[in-house]
């Protein structure tokens, strides 16, 4: 007997259909007919699950030696784990929904990941700081009444202020003039000259984290759609998980990913 015919006796003596079985150790029907008739031999953890979820001597399932019910006293919850633990899980739909995209926009080489391998979106909003004097970056207009204007070039500032109706002559008509007792030789000269209420100065710029995503498009959904009145000035950075990180992320990352595609896996299979 092969080891799909001892998982078929297995779901008849349970008295369940393909299905049920596939939904009692978190696999699809289709998957339980490819293994019961030998098309696919199941996974270790998968091995592990089914005895676990039916009492189900390990080795009897594995080998075919033994007994198919456990001894007196074993207990497969104890016994030794060859390939690591299995879990059953049953997922919502929105769970199944997001693993399966993750798998597929977020694996190594997809287009979402921005430079890393290991990526995480961060929609961050940005604080923008006016420090006056040094590099001439941005002139600043400070009058209350025209609202605080910012502008690239001096030449720039004072044409926006010609054409709002401000009486005063290009910087270039008067420079090495005196005007109102003041000698232009700088801009500084000329707002002093006419009465202009100007700095000069550069931008600094800082990113508060707001929200993180796993997923490229969730992070856009969150700064676009429905978070889109608290995000007028943020930005998305994807950064890595870190340079050989061996923690947990990294870990919990590729344990996403490998639900994912398995999920993928089977969804393709049922359709086949």
């Amino acid at each position: 007997m092969s080891i799909g015919e001892r998982i078929k006796s297995i779901r008849k003596s349970a008295q369940l259909t393909q299905r049920e079985f596939g939904e009692r150790v978190c696999v699809s029907g289709s998957y339980v007919s490819r293994v019961e008739s030998n098309k696919e031999f199941p996974a270790n953890s998968l091995i592990r699950l089914i005895s676990l979820e039916f009492s189900i001597d390990e080795n009897w399932l594995r080998s075919g030696e033994g007994e198919m019910k456990p001894v007196a006293g074993y207990d497969n919850a104890t016994a030794e784990i060859p390939d690591g633990a299995a879990i059953r899980l049953h997922l919502s739909e929105i769970e199944a929904d997001f693993l399966a995209e993750f798998a597929q926009k977020q694996h190594k080489g997809a287009k979402d990941n921005i430079g890393t391998m290991t990526p995480i979106h961060v929609v961050e909003r940005i604080h923008k700081t006016f420090h006056e004097g040094g590099d001439e970056d941005v002139w600043i207009d400070a009058d209350a009444d025209r609202g605080y204007q910012a502008y690239k070039s001096f030449d720039d500032l004072i044409l926006a202020l010609r054409e709002s109706g401000e009486d005063i002559p290009l910087y270039d008509d008067v420079d090495y003039e005196c005007v109102n007792k003041i000698w232009i030789h700088s801009p500084k000269d000329y707002c002093e000259a006419y009465g202009l209420n100007i700095y000069s100065g550069h931008y600094s710029y800082s990113h508060e984290p707001v929200a993180f995503f796993l997923i490229l498009d969730e992070a856009k959904r969150y700064r676009d759609d429905y978070q889109k009145h608290n995000c007028e000035d943020c930005r998305i950075y994807t950064y890595g998980l870190g340079y050989s990180n061996q923690g947990d992320l990294p870990v919990f990352r590729e344990l996403l990913m490998r639900m994912g595609r398995q999920l993928i896996a089977e969804k393709e299979g049922e359709t086949t």
